[in-house]
């Protein structure tokens, strides 16, 4: 009996001494992690698997259990930057494969590929294994539009007033690049001189057209309209240099004033080549009036039709209606077949209207009407034209 006891508090004795070494294990495997990297797989698994080995009981005895959960977590962190990381890596090496043979349109695709290298974290930049190839692009880069831009500036030349697609050409190519790249165009104060010069010989170029204007005529229109043409293509500052541009305003003025002139007269030229209003009276009744209208047909067609209107004004200057409807113009037409030459005396009278006396008549509308039904309408201008003195 005594035997079967001791037997038994030994077995108790070797379990629990059991237990405590699958603890001790546990515990030594998670302390074996260290400070985790993108390399600790192998010893967390290992922790993980001495922890799986024991019991609840086991566990709640393990004093570091939390550092194998914060390990695990970091593990995946670090796994997942460094998923990143190498994505940005091929992300940029992919970038300055796609440079290829450098030229002056390389630029967006250099620019690209800096901006992704740059992305990458500065400790693992020296795994972009096409970094020099980046580098030595850049520099080519910038040698070619250095060059580029010194020959196009060195390509204006004398600066004379058909400069401008040179000068400006230079100039695109200049501000196309950065600062470090336009600091070293050594010729870079000639294009700001060429500029300066040229924006001078446009002033002066104005300045001159517009004296050559002159004194104005009915043939100085295309000269106006080029002086016009060349003030307006000025930039601002250029068109406040012009010191004559008041010149111009006034030649336009006088121009236009001419022109419309010469219009006016052409039109009343035409009005009196048709039709020529010989008499144009009023003479007041009692209770009313007598309206006289006569005209001459002047042109060379066959007048059928003249539709006239007329308004009848009192002493006072107001207008008066002569007609039982009241309307202020008393419309009419005289009719015919009226040759080159001919024309009619129209007279009638009238008994309509509120009394009052009138005391002038004026011709407010006139119409022809051709045989062949063509018609031809009398401006205002043309009316007075029109009348007889």
């Amino acid at each position: 009996m005594k035997r079967t006891v001791a037997l038994a508090i030994l077995a108790a004795l070797l379990l629990t001494l059991c237990a405590c070494g699958k603890v001790r294990q546990a515990e030594e495997a998670i302390d074996a992690i260290g400070a985790v990297t993108a390399e600790s797989g192998a010893q967390i698994e290992a922790a993980e698997a001495a922890v799986e080995a024991l019991n609840d009981k086991q566990r709640d005895k393990l004093p570091n259990l939390t550092v194998l959960e914060e390990a695990q977590t970091e593990y995946e962190t670090v796994l997942e930057e460094q998923a990143e990381t190498e994505a940005c890596v091929q992300e940029a090496e992919n970038a300055i494969d796609a440079i290829g043979s450098v030229t002056l349109d390389s630029g967006d695709a250099i620019r690209a590929a800096r901006a992704a290298y740059d992305a990458v974290p500065e400790e693992a930049r020296e795994q972009v294994t096409n970094r020099e190839t980046l580098s030595a692009a850049e520099q080519t880069f910038d040698a070619l539009a250095i060059q580029a831009t010194t020959d196009a500036i060195n390509a204006i030349g004398d600066v004379t007033l058909d400069s401008g697609e040179a000068i400006r050409a230079a100039r695109e190519l200049y501000d196309g690049f950065s600062g470090a790249i336009q600091s070293q165009v050594a010729n870079r104060d000639v294009l700001v001189r060429d500029e300066e010069q040229f924006s001078a010989l446009r002033v002066q170029h104005v300045n001159d057209l517009i004296t050559d204007i002159g004194e104005v005529t009915l043939s100085s229109e295309d000269r106006i309209r080029e002086a016009e043409d060349a003030y307006n293509a000025l930039s601002e500052s250029e068109a406040a240099a012009v010191t004559n541009h008041r010149v111009l305003v006034e030649a336009r003025e006088a121009f236009d004033t001419m022109e419309a002139a010469a219009r006016l007269q052409v039109a009343i030229d035409d009005a009196r080549s048709r039709l020529r209003v010989t008499r144009l009276e009023v003479k007041p009744l009692e209770a009313g009036a007598e309206l006289h209208f006569s005209f001459v047909n002047e042109s060379e067609q066959t007048i059928h039709y003249v539709y006239y209107g007329v308004t009848f004004y009192d002493a006072e200057g107001t207008v008066i209606s002569l007609e039982s409807t009241g309307a202020e113009i008393c419309e009419r037409v005289a009719s015919g077949l009226f040759a080159h030459g001919g024309g009619a005396e129209e007279t009638e009278t009238l008994w309509g209207g509120d009394g009052r006396e009138p005391v002038s008549v004026h011709l407010t509308a006139l119409s022809i009407e051709y045989e062949d039904g063509s018609i031809y309408t009398f401006t205002d201008d043309q009316l007075a034209a029109v009348l007889e003195p």
